[in-house]
């Protein structure tokens, strides 16, 4: 310990003395204790890492204590109360060794080493006030920079019954495939957009990629029960999309759980809150989503239910990046052309036509 605290390799000089601020020095400077202290930095880093990803607010409260403590820490550390200080006497015993026997100084002795304790103890006190203000800009920084890892959710839901689509019938099934045709749009708040058409990839399955933007959104199966899954491909990012499934024909039209029963044909839906899957979903800059449904769809002669909308339409709160994945169940429903009565008439002429022709007189 004498190597440790005065780099020499022998005890003090017989009469010399030391307090319990150098005491606390050696043991400071022992391993077990810098294990200790590297323990106690780690739990600490921990907690803040800890506010972070679970209440926010709750790490804006600690950013004005972490300074206090870390300085009332490293007081701690260095300066102890002011006790009576430790005398050592070095004696040699007849076969030629030295012992040291420490034992308690006077209160008279003590005296005299009152004033570096205050040194040191204001020399920390400086050090303490001049890292509170570094202390706290870091823990900012860390704070706006650090992605959030919190569940992402819905922020807001709004239904914009716009200009009414009317439809002869609905059918309640889309997939990914008879999703054909629909127009998929995305774009920045710049103003920079892309708009792309959907394709057929498989039976039940189909995509859209956005080339110039860096984004693909894809459907497999029936929309009831499986997610849109949007993917960031590129370096540009985006601030929204939109799914139009009423472009130059009608397709389909997306279908809100509420109210019950709803359009005539439509079955099920879902509820736009609930639609973000957060275990299938990945944000690096820590987004969440604004859902908002466009244009109402009603049956022929019919006022609309305000459950089936034309378009559906994602904003996100913060820009979705490159790896960022968004997966959003929004059920569909498609519709179903139903031929009109003059369509049967003329359907029903053409028939008798061809049957008198092959009618033959006679003889």
């Amino acid at each position: 310990m004498f190597d440790l605290f005065r780099g020499k390799g022998r005890p003090p000089e017989t009469g010399s003395s030391f307090n319990e601020l150098e005491l606390a020095s050696w043991t400071l400077a022992g391993p077990a204790d810098v294990r200790v202290f590297g323990n106690t930095a780690c739990l600490m880093a921990s907690g803040v890492r800890f506010l972070i990803k679970v209440h926010k607010v709750s790490f804006l409260l600690a950013v004005g204590f972490v300074p206090g403590i870390l300085s009332h820490l490293v007081t701690g550390l260095l300066i102890e109360p002011e006790k009576p200080g430790l005398h050592v006497v070095r004696e040699t015993s007849p076969s030629g060794s030295e012992n040291c026997h420490p034992f308690v100084q006077t209160p008279k002795e003590s005296k005299t080493m009152k004033k570096q304790p205050a040194i040191m103890r204001n020399s920390v006190q400086k050090l303490a006030r001049r890292f509170t203000p570094v202390a706290v800009a870091l823990l900012a920084i860390a704070f706006v920079a650090a992605p959030a890892t919190a569940a992402l959710m819905v922020s807001s839901v709004v239904e914009d019954g716009g200009t009414v689509q009317t439809v002869p019938g609905i059918t309640p099934s889309l997939t990914g495939a008879t999703m054909a045709g629909a127009k998929i749009s995305a774009g920045q708040s710049s103003g920079v957009m892309e708009t792309v058409i959907w394709n057929a990839t498989g039976a039940a399955s189909g995509e859209a990629v956005g080339a110039m933007l860096g984004w693909k959104l894809s459907l497999a199966g029936e929309s009831g029960g499986n997610p849109l899954v949007l993917q960031g491909l590129g370096t540009n990012g985006i601030d929204w999309i939109e799914i139009d499934l009423m472009p130059d024909r009608q397709i389909g039209a997306f279908d809100d759980n509420e109210p019950t029963p709803g359009t005539p044909g439509s079955v099920g839906g879902t509820d736009p809150w609930l639609g973000l899957i957060a275990a299938g979903s990945n944000s690096t800059l820590g987004w969440d989503i604004d859902v908002t449904y466009r244009d109402a769809v009603a049956l022929t002669a019919s006022s609309p239910q305000k459950d089936l909308y034309r378009g559906l339409r994602i904003d996100f709160t913060r820009t979705f990046v490159s790896d960022d994945v968004l997966s959003y169940v929004a059920d569909s429903d498609a519709v179903r052309n139903i031929p009109e009565p003059a369509s049967f008439l003329l359907l029903g002429l053409t028939a008798m036509i061809v049957g008198c022709g092959r009618m033959r007189p006679r003889r």
